[in-house]
């Protein structure tokens, strides 16, 4: 016979599907963060995914379950459900003292233009309760005198987001790109809207891309809209710290609140409505480290401010924070590690100035 014949065999296993994991992390401003979560890419065959978490720190308990059919449609368009409740303190973020209570859930739908950009849009409720603190500011304790302290707000969202990085941790080529707005539509308690728009550019200098050159940028703005004239302050913008502005505290930057008058302390950040913040880094090989895709030293200058323009504090250059310094990130086999040596350039009387800033992340 001219045609070979061969009888092959396949045996086709399915791979798990689910997952239980746990975390243990820390950072200068939330403390000990306590993490698990429940996912199930396949949901009784169906596939379908289903997740439940939950996260515990000083500041912030959490909780969340969601459901999302990834081929609602046959064009690739994805349909979610999720629910969350959130507790948190913000004396323990070092901000203005204030407790707030949220629960609410969301129907998001994604479509994929391409392989590299994706629409996300959908309708969502969010209960909020603010209560006072053990010393609230008076921006705080008039806002619940005048507003009250509980408040039902219906939400219309949308984002878009194009990504070229060539990984998921670490990229060293590509961009993102991503705009994102949150509307709370009227017959809400409070009607106000927030808009973000955030880009992160990784330029190669060499073929092997040992050397980098990456630049990003995070502007944010919200505010009020028909009879009300003010975005509330617990949806405020923060900067400074890890990620933002290093070399000044977590959350640290912009206007200070006005201490009610039994407290003496110093007066604690506020917040604000506009976020400008930029970094420019060079990224270079890290010395006696021969696997860059898991560890990273670069040299940066940061850049940043928030502003409260409903209040006065409108943007100004001379108002901006400057640093610069040197920082390491390391994905290690227990997680993600990661701290900076920075200096501020143009720290002010009363900045709250921080050199050494670090977070650490361990999952079983």
């Amino acid at each position: 016979d001219v045609y070979k014949r061969q009888d092959v065999n396949y045996s086709v296993k399915e791979q798990p599907t689910g997952s239980l994991s746990a975390s243990v992390g820390f950072s200068q401003n939330s403390g000990v963060i306590l993490g698990a979560n429940i996912s199930e890419n396949n949901f009784f065959g169906t596939g379908k995914r289903v997740s439940l978490g939950v996260n515990v720190s000083g500041a912030v308990k959490s909780a969340n379950v969601s459901y999302m059919d990834p081929y609602y449609t046959v064009d690739g368009v994805s349909r979610g459900y999720s629910v969350f409740a959130r507790k948190t303190d913000f004396a323990q973020q070092y901000v203005t003292s204030y407790l707030l209570d949220e629960y609410g859930g969301r129907l998001t739908f994604g479509y994929p233009t391409d392989n590299i950009t994706r629409l996300n849009f959908g309708l969502g409720y969010t209960l909020s309760r603010v209560k006072d603190g053990a010393f609230s500011s008076r921006e705080v304790t008039d806002f619940i005198n005048t507003e009250g302290d509980s408040f039902s707000n219906y939400f219309l969202f949308g984002s878009w987001r194009r990504s070229t990085l060539n990984r998921g941790v670490l990229p060293s080529d590509g961009y993102s790109h991503s705009v994102s707005l949150d509307v709370s539509v009227p017959g809400s308690d409070l009607t106000f809207y927030k808009l973000s728009h955030k880009t992160d550019f990784y330029f190669p200098l060499t073929e092997n891309n040992r050397w980098v050159l990456r630049t990003r940028t995070d502007i944010g703005y919200g505010d009020g809209y028909g009879s009300r004239s003010l975005m509330p302050f617990y949806e405020h913008f923060y900067a400074g710290g890890y990620g933002s502005v290093r070399g000044y505290q977590a959350n640290s930057l912009g206007r200070r609140a006005t201490n009610a008058p039994n407290d003496f302390s110093a007066p604690d950040p506020f917040g604000g409505n506009l976020l400008t913040e930029g970094s420019l880094e060079l990224i270079f090989p890290t010395p006696f480290a021969g696997d860059t895709r898991s560890m990273r030293t670069a040299f940066f200058l940061d850049a940043g401010q928030v502003f409260d323009t409903d209040r006065g504090f409108r943007p100004e250059l001379r108002a901006v924070r400057l640093s610069a310094g040197i920082g390491f990130q390391w994905i290690t086999a227990v997680g993600p590690l990661a701290f900076s040596l920075a200096k501020p350039l143009n720290d002010k009387p009363g900045d709250n100035t921080q050199i050494f800033q670090f977070s650490l992340g361990q999952t079983f």
